[in-house]
């Protein structure tokens, strides 16, 4: 559990460093994959309001961020599934 939020806020540290170093990018799309069914439903419901409160942090400071979860159902390969249709459809990497 601790290891999930370590990554989960590293994640949003990260997110926030490639905002600063980015500021000429007029919007960024950030794609999550969490379980929000299965084992891990309890433990994601608290990551996605942390990284909603890091993004809303993000957004008072004028950046604006796009953020779209996904329901890995706690399954590894459901989230390769949907890291693939984030790059592919939703286009979260910033490629038009």
């Amino acid at each position: 559990m601790s290891k999930k939020i370590v990554v989960a806020t590293l994640s949003v540290a990260l997110l926030a460093t490639s905002l600063v170093v980015h500021a000429q990018e007029p919007r960024v799309r950030v794609g999550v994959t969490l379980g929000f069914t299965g084992p891990a439903d309890r433990w994601s419901k608290f990551q996605r309001m942390g990284i909603e409160l890091a993004a809303e942090d993000l957004q008072k400071e004028g950046h604006k961020i796009d953020l779209i979860f996904e329901d890995s159902q706690s399954k590894p390969r459901q989230s390769l599934s949907i890291f693939n249709k984030f790059v592919a459809v939703d286009k979260v990497n910033g490629e038009d």
